[in-house]
Parts: C-alpha cells; sequence; structure tokens
C-alpha cells in the first residue's frame, strides 16, 4: 500500500510545482469559458442570373462551416447555370476543410458541365494553393 507522501513525491518528480492529490479529479473548466469561444461564422450571399450565379463568401470557411457552403452551391448546380463564380474577397480564413470542400464542388460542377470559379482569392489563400498543389485543378480569377 502506497502512502500519501509517496504518491505526492511521485507527483513531484512528474514536474509539477504544486502536487495535487494524485488520483482526484481534475477540476472541470469554467462555464464561462464556454461562452468566450467563439465559433466561425461564414456568410453567403447567392445571386444568381440567367447563365452565371454568384456566390459571395464573408469570414471563416473551416470544418465548421464548409457544409454551410456546399450546400449553397450543390443547390445552385441543382439549377443549372452555364457558370458559378465564388467571390472570396471578403474570405478571412479557410483550413484543409473547406479547401478540400471547394475542391470537391469544382469536381461536382465540372461533371454536371458547370464552369466553377474562384475570384479574389487573398493572398494567403492563394499561397494555400500553391503549397497544397491544388491551385491546377481549380479555375482561378485573382
Amino acid at each position: 500500500m502506497t502512502d500519501i507522501s509517496t504518491r505526492h513525491d511521485a507527483c513531484r518528480i512528474r514536474g509539477l510545482r504544486r502536487a495535487p492529490p494524485c488520483g482526484d479529479p481534475a477540476p472541470s473548466p469554467s462555464p464561462r469559458y464556454a461562452d468566450q469561444v467563439d465559433r466561425a461564422q461564414l456568410k453567403l450571399s447567392v445571386a444568381p442570373a440567367d447563365d452565371e450565379t454568384v456566390v459571395t463568401v464573408s469570414g471563416e470557411l473551416d470544418m465548421s462551416t464548409a457544409e454551410q457552403l456546399s450546400d449553397a452551391v450543390t443547390d445552385q448546380l441543382r439549377q443549372g447555370p452555364a457558370r458559378i463564380v465564388i467571390d472570396l474577397t471578403q474570405l478571412t480564413f479557410c483550413d484543409s476543410l473547406g479547401l478540400g470542400t471547394l475542391v470537391v464542388l469544382s469536381r461536382t460542377a465540372r461533371n454536371q458541365q458547370t464552369y466553377l470559379l474562384l475570384r479574389n482569392p487573398s493572398p494567403f489563400f492563394s499561397r494555400m494553393l500553391d503549397v497544397t498543389g491544388v491551385r491546377e485543378g481549380l479555375n482561378i480569377a485573382d
């Protein structure tokens, strides 16, 4: 049987300055922390016309918002425009899932004989396209 002082010594050896009683549950996070976490925001505006639809993206395109863009563009593909333009002028962030969503949407559009164009990418987004090597698979207009 291990006494308390031995357990505390083991905790101190592991590098803890103030050794909590070993085996005690960790304190739960402050309930206020959940209120302080910012959720990614994405705003889309869709402007359909006869042969072209412009989808303007504002905010962050990431794992929590990619489906929103995918749904909006997929809905427009059902209308059958000759061209869909995704305007990225106001895109502030894009993670790998957001980039993957754009690649999938581009392939889906191509399969449906619709031209999908990414317009006005930021320097950050353009660099990400170059680093990942997906620029060649997308139609981009700076």
